[in-house]
């Protein structure tokens, strides 16, 4: 397996800030482990241990792509410890959003039009997002995304239809599994298990957009998001998410959405934890 350059992100003490430390890539000891069924259907997956950061298995090839929703926590994580939303904030959603000509309405159920943070990001509500883009300087979501390890130049973010295009994880941003694992259980380590973001991607596997992630008897957190890279029509799909304590995952289909990637990361997990024996 050809060896990779990481970032790995440490709980720095005394003040809860999220650091980055150069180290080494995948051992030569990682295999594919039960990744293998994203293999045959071209998907792109990583497997990482949540306690150690050590990468379980790959498989796949790490292209880099526009992340689409999966974006969204990571920003609204950042947007709560600097006091730009609350987790209380609620915007009404009326379901069409247009920005930049581009038609971008929600797709969750019509239920409940008034959402708070937890709910707009089990929901992965474009319209409450775009709220969060607008209140976002254009510093902002550069610094949330350096938290992570994602670059990002703020050239662009002038432009408030641009923020929310990046916000939404649509434009101007492209990362890859490997760098979107290392991203996820930063963050999944950082958020209490009570905040509005480790809810709301609870929620977002229990009866949200990341359903199809579902696992009986078994909390698993997660994220959808569907996208299109500049200049394809086809859409591609990533789920990030993991099993608290176990492990983290992501998984990227270049073919399909959200949902698709959704089911192919249930059944990895699905497997890990039963030769876990749990």
């Amino acid at each position: 397996m050809r060896p990779l350059l990481l970032m790995v992100f440490w709980l720095g003490l005394g003040g809860g800030n999220i650091r980055a430390a150069s180290a080494p890539g995948i051992p030569p000891s990682a295999t594919i482990r039960n990744l293998n069924q994203l293999h045959e259907v071209k998907a792109s997956g990583v497997l990482l241990d949540w306690n150690t950061g050590r990468v379980l298995g790959t498989t796949g090839e790490e292209r880099a792509s526009a992340p689409g929703s999966i974006l969204k926590p990571l920003l609204l994580s950042y947007a709560l410890q600097q006091h730009i939303v609350s987790a209380s904030t609620q915007v009404y959603c009326r379901r069409t959003l247009h920005v930049a000509g581009r038609e971008l309405a929600c797709s969750h159920p019509d239920d409940r039009p008034l959402l708070n943070a937890e709910d707009a990001l089990a929901e992965s509500c474009n319209t409450w997002f775009a709220e969060l883009a607008r209140r976002m300087s254009p510093q902002d979501i550069p610094a949330a995304l350096r938290r992570f390890g994602l670059a990002q130049s703020s050239s662009h973010l002038n432009d408030p239809e641009q923020r929310i295009l990046t916000v939404l994880g649509l434009e101007n941003i492209s990362t890859t599994p490997m760098q979107l694992a290392v991203a996820y259980r930063a963050l999944l380590l950082h958020e209490a298990r009570t905040s509005a973001v480790w809810t709301g991607l609870r929620n977002s596997v229990n009866w949200g957009m990341a359903h199809d992630a579902h696992l009986p008897n078994i909390e698993v957190l997660g994220k959808t998001g569907t996208a299109s890279n500049p200049g394809e029509w086809r859409t591609h799909g990533w789920f990030a998410g993991g099993v608290p304590g176990r492990y983290v995952v992501v998984v990227y289909v270049p073919r399909g959405d959200g949902g698709t990637a959704a089911t192919l990361a249930g059944a990895v997990l699905r497997k890990e934890m039963q030769e876990d024996g749990r």
